[in-house]
Parts: C-alpha cells; structure tokens; sequence
C-alpha cells in the first residue's frame, strides 16, 4: 500500500501540473458520478467478501468459500455494467444538469470504463485480503498505480489532455482488474475446491442474499459517506470555479500521509477479526480491540501533527502553476 500510495501521490501532482488547476479541477469533476456509483453498486459485497472468505477459510470450508466468492465477483461485475451503462446513457443529461458541465458528455462516457474497474478491483482484493493472500492485491495496486502513472501523462503530452487523464486512470483499474479476477477465478477458487474438506457449495441466489445481509451495514455506512462527497463535489462543480476545485483536491490528494499508515491497520483487523469466534473467543476480541485502537492512536495522532507542523512545505510541494491569462502570475496555492 505505500509503495503504491507514493506512486499514486506522485502521479497525482505530476497530472496536476500538466493540466494546470483547471484542467484538474474538470478531472475532478469528471470523477464526481462515477465514485459514488461504485459505492452504490457495491450492496455490501466487497466487505461480505472478505470476512466470509476469511471466516470460511479458518473453519476449513474451503469448497463454500470458493462458491461464495464466484457468487460475489459475478453478481458485482453484474450490477457494475448496469450502472456503467446507464452512465454511458445518461452522460449528456448528467454533464448538463447534475454537473454543470455541458460538453464533458464523452468524458463519462471513457470515465464509465474506470467505473468497471476500480469495482471489480475492490472486490477482487477484498476476497484475496480475507484469504490471507494479501501480496496478491498489494500486486493489483502496484500494477493499476504503475499503468495509470505510466498511461497519464504519457497520453497528456500527445495530445489527449484531459481526455488522456481520464482514459489512463481507467486503463490502470481495467488491467488491475482483469488480472485479479482471472487469478482469483481460475486459480485460486479451484485451488480451495481441491484443498476443501467439504463438497457442499452456494448457489449464486443463496450466496448474492447472504452477502448482501451480512454487508448491509458496512454497505449503509459507505453510502452515506460516500452520498455526502459526492454531494459536496456537485456543489463545488455548480457553484465554484474549475481553478478551486483543482486546488482543493491537490491539497486533498495529501490526506493518503495518514491513509498509507491508517488503511493497513484496518485491512488487516477486519479478516482477523473475522477469524474470531465471539462465543468461544471473547476475551481474545476484548483484548484486540483494546489494542488495536491504541495502536492505531500511537501511529495516526502523531501524523497528523507532523503534517499540520509541516503544512507550509506540504503546500509548497503540491503548489500548481496558474497559466491562466489575465491571472497573478504567481502560484495559486493548495
């Protein structure tokens, strides 16, 4: 997750830079949609994915955890193409009167190929997590952060501009993508089938309801958090400037300095807490749950105090050039 935090960070100010702030405030924007249908088109799955593969895996029922993940991967590259393609539909409506964009109909519609990707990568690597093959989604990070590091601004500079941008975010998540469900689906599932001490499989029906149960929570959550984003980048894209927008998320591209030592801590407590039995193992779960939020506490209090002691330079790092006419030549700040 570092390596590829880093790599994506780096990308991030170098794509930044070439567009100019307004050209990254519009690459924002594009992305606005297409993130909150991800989330939306989830249902619970990804989560539901990692801890019944977890859990299944511990309790030796290796042949359901294989029929659960298969379930899992079919019905949300299911539900990921109809939201991908009532995007590519309605891209024109959405540009014009949920954006404020008219013209930026043909960015959706490229942008609705990132949608597919980063879904199916999600649960992709939640399912690898839950199976304690956590290099194997460290493998499709790093790969889907090297192409899009390498795709953007190659395509930038020929030419594309904005275009580029978005088209090389997507290729990235496609082939990140395609590569872990092809490891997971002809691999690693028949790999559990021959390992499993039981024949007893889900059905697509049965497995599609039990995940959607059990992630319902997580799934509400998400959603709520992820309608409020999405909420607050409509309004910035009807009621700010292109400039603006461009800055406030380069300055938000810097949140990853917690997320890179926060999101490992978490990924990893999930499976193992799905490892757990709560009848038979509830001393163990007191324990872990006391110290992982100590742990977590140690580690993330101090940096954000380092950033908000550092923030000048963090500024000056991520600072964009504004060529924009009749503007102060100066740099506009994050």
């Amino acid at each position: 997750m570092t390596s590829s935090t880093i790599i994506m960070a780096v990308t991030s100010i170098l794509v930044a830079r070439l567009l100019g702030p307004e050209g990254y405030g519009l690459y924002a924007v594009v992305m606005i949609v297409p993130s909150f249908l991800i989330t939306l088109s989830d249902l619970g799955i990804s989560p539901a994915l990692t801890r019944f593969s977890a859990h299944l895996h511990t309790e030796g029922e290796d042949g359901r955890a294989a029929s659960l993940i298969e379930a899992g991967i079919v019905s949300k590259l299911a539900f990921t193409l109809i939201s991908s393609l009532l995007l590519f539909i309605a891209s024109d409506i959405v540009a014009a009167h949920i954006l404020n964009r008219p013209g930026m109909g043909p960015l959706l519609r490229i942008a609705s190929l990132y949608l597919i990707g980063q879904a199916i990568l999600s649960s992709v690597s939640s399912t690898f997590i839950g199976l304690d093959e956590a290099g194997k989604s460290s493998l499709l990070m790093n790969l889907q952060a090297v192409v899009k590091a390498v795709a953007s601004p190659i395509l930038i500079i020929t030419g594309l501009g904005l275009a580029g941008a978005v088209i090389g975010t997507g290729r990235g998540y496609v082939l990140a993508a395609a590569s872990g469900a092809i490891m997971l689906l002809l691999h690693t599932c028949p790999k559990l089938r021959k390992n499993s001490e039981r024949t007893e499989e889900i059905g697509l029906s049965r497995g599609l309801k039990t995940m959607i149960t059990c992630g319902a929570p997580l799934y509400l959550s998400s959603l709520i958090g992820g309608l409020q984003a999405q909420i607050r980048g409509i309004l910035l894209a009807l009621f700010t400037p292109n400039i603006s927008i461009g800055n406030y998320h380069t300055a938000m591209n810097f949140t990853v300095l917690i997320t890179v030592l926060a999101s490992p801590m978490a990924t990893t407590l999930f499976p193992a807490f799905s490892k757990l039995n709560i009848r038979r193992d509830r001393d163990s779960i007191e324990r872990m749950f006391k110290l992982s939020v100590k742990y977590t506490s140690l580690i993330i209090i101090p940096a954000s105090t380092a950033i908000a002691v550092l923030s000048k330079n963090i500024v000056s790092l991520c600072t964009v050039p504004n060529t924009a006419p009749h503007r102060p030549t100066s740099a506009s700040t994050c």
